[in-house]
């Protein structure tokens, strides 16, 4: 048995001869090697078997192994070599090739590598490292047996691109130029920065720095970073020696408000602030939101100009600017500006009584730009049209939004139409909006609802004739015979005439649209011709296509004038031109009202004419008359 020198080796010999086991030590010695071999047969150490002659002749077989003591054995230890251009202060100018080695007692080594302490790759050659900046490489070695070294680190610093080097001039009125050296490093950091008027004789770059000798001067400047990557440049820079500029001072004093669609007044005023005088004939820019304009400086350094508002509501800022000139600095002034919504009306205009069997409902609404002489795009306009059930008015059956509205041939007058299947049978409600979240440029409140008929026919009549006086006591005659039969479905006529100072109005239905009969009250809706007859030219004119009228009639089974007529008159875009019978109320002279055949009541006659008088009244200021 032998042990090397450093203690780790072990050596066991064993002879067995023909004859049994000769030992060369002591019993003690003998007992120790035969308890080795066990040791080495149980752990699968396979040894070293020869053969030879014995002391006496007889074959010999020896058994030799060797095995190590781990428990006694150091780690390994890893060591790292870089490789690439070595700038200043520790930091490369190119990439980095990176090797490891590793040394130890054992023959057996796996080296590995980490980024970040958690992700290990295991090393087989060496790698290169290309990432600008600093990177930090974690490495250790695990021999055969199991020994790991403790973890090491290195950190790598490459920078291989100069630094970026600029120059900036700025003329400073009755001074000079003065020049601005910007550097911008984005790897390390810049060490310093240099200049030169010749090339020759350098100066560290303090800051900005003043050129004051007339004419084209030529300026050297170059920067290093902490690598030692530099740049080099140079820039002609023409020095003009400027007259000094006076300050001015602007001050905004126009409106702060408004409205869609209307004007606006701006006004500003300009002076020398040196000499507080004010400052004529110079070109002042105002401008709200996305809108501009300019006006000069009269001899009182005062600019004004007029904007139609042409701007989503909301809030902006308002400004007067001076651009500043040979003489004078620039300045502006600026406030917050309020944009307000343009006032609208809105209500429904189409027809109100429709026979059920109509597959389709033609809903209406006429839309009326603010009467203030300044009109907006009304196509800006999206309607909404809630339908109320007569018997639950709280909750709407149907709304119908998004309605944009159309332009008509008549400024400030737009119209909004849309199709819907027929409803049933019924008596309806419907009520003309515009929702807040749909226009940016228009509000309205909520018309007065429109009531609006659903009928199934039946064999009903009515007629009448006499006269009645309107709101400016011109009397209206008429005559008029509307019924529905089954063999020949709905027909009738009317003719109402009216004499207004020398001109006589012929009103004459061309269709009957839609007739029903409740109890004693009964009402439709035809198209119908105008014409205007002149007393004077003895001329007749007949008005555009178009109009249409419905009229409502009461019979009273009275004499003496019970009755009640009344009559409105709409144009195509459904704005009531004319209409009597309300105030005063239409009673019938020298005539009557026959009404044949009627159905359950719905509605009290006074619901009906009280509705009608306030939704007259509600767009009266917009009424166009023949």
């Amino acid at each position: 048995m032998t042990v090397d020198s450093c203690g780790y080796k072990l050596t066991v010999v064993v002879v067995v001869t023909g004859s049994g086991v000769w030992l060369n030590a002591e019993k003690k010695l003998c007992l120790f090697v035969v308890s080795a071999t066990l040791v080495l047969i149980l752990v699968n150490i396979a040894p070293t078997v020869t053969y030879g002659p014995g002391f006496d002749g007889s074959l010999n077989v020896s058994y030799i192994t060797d095995f190590f003591l781990s428990g006694a054995a150091a780690p390994p230890e890893t060591t790292i070599e870089l490789a690439g251009t070595l700038g200043l202060r520790d930091w490369y100018t190119s990439d980095v090739t990176v090797t490891l080695a590793v040394t130890g007692p054992m023959p057996d080594f796996t080296t590995a590598y980490s980024y970040d302490k958690e992700n290990w790759i295991i090393y087989s050659s060496p790698f290169v490292i290309s990432t600008e900046g600093e990177t930090t490489i974690y490495y250790n070695s695990t021999d055969s047996v199991g020994e790991t070294e403790e973890t090491k680190e290195a950190t790598i610093q490459i920078d291989k691109t100069p630094p970026e080097l600029y120059l900036e001039t700025e003329i400073i009125p009755g001074e000079g130029v003065l020049v601005t050296i910007t550097v911008i490093e984005k790897v390390s950091y810049y060490t310093g920065v240099k200049y030169s008027l010749d090339g020759e004789n350098w100066a560290r770059y303090p800051g900005p720095f003043l050129l004051t000798e007339v004419g084209t001067q030529k300026v050297y400047y170059q920067a290093e970073d902490a690598a030692g990557n530099s740049i080099s440049k140079f820039d002609y820079v023409e020095v003009v020696i400027e007259k000094a500029k006076n300050p001015t001072e602007v001050n905004y004093t126009g409106d702060i408000s408004g409205v869609y669609s209307d004007p606006i007044n701006l006004e500003a005023s300009l002076i020398d602030v040196l000499t507080g005088l004010p400052i004529p004939d110079k070109w002042i820019v105002f401008t709200v939101g996305t809108q501009t304009i300019s006006a000069m400086t009269n001899s009182e350094g005062n600019a004004s100009g007029i904007i139609v508002l042409n701007q989503p509501a909301g809030i902006y800022e308002v400004s007067a600017s001076f651009d500043g000139d040979d003489e004078y600095l620039a300045a502006s002034d600026s406030s917050q500006f309020l944009l307000s919504k343009e006032d609208a009306f809105a209500y429904y205009s189409g027809l109100t009584i429709i026979e059920q069997s109509d597959s389709t409902l033609t809903l209406m609404s006429t839309v009326l730009d603010d009467a203030d002489g300044y009109w907006g795009d009304l196509t800006k306009i999206y309607v909404t049209f809630t339908i109320y059930c007569s018997s639950d008015q709280a909750t709407a059956s149907q709304v119908i939004d998004s309605i944009v509205v159309s332009a008509t041939d008549l400024a400030g007058i737009g119209i909004s139409t849309v199709e819907i299947p027929n409803l049933a049978e019924g008596e309806y409600l419907i009520v003309v909006s515009l929702n807040p979240d749909q226009n940016d440029y228009y509000w309205s409140q909520d018309s007065d609802s429109t009531i609006i008929t659903i009928y199934h026919p039946g064999r009903e009549s009515v007629k009448g004739a006499g006269w009645i006086e309107d709101a400016d006591g011109n009397k209206g005659h008429f005559v008029f015979l509307v019924k529905y039969s089954c063999r020949n479905g709905l027909k009738g006529f009317i003719f109402y005439t009216l004499r207004v100072d020398n001109l006589v109005f012929f009103v004459k239905s061309t269709e009957i649209t839609g007739f029903t009969v409740y109890e004693n009250h009964a009402f439709f809706e035809a198209s119908i011709i105008i014409y205007i007859y002149d007393r004077e030219t003895k001329e007749t004119t007949q008005l555009e296509d178009g109009y249409r009228l419905r009229i409502d009639a009461w019979d009273y089974k009275r004499r003496h004038g019970g009755d009640i007529f009344q009559i409105q008159i709409f144009d195509k875009y459904g704005i009531v031109v004319y209409d009597a019978g309300f105030d005063p109320l239409g009673r019938v002279h020298r005539g009557s009202i026959v009404i044949h055949g009627h159905r359950h009541h719905w509605h009290h006659w006074h619901h009906w004419h009280h509705r009608h008088h306030r939704h007259h009244r509600c767009y009266c200021h917009k009424m166009r008359h023949w």
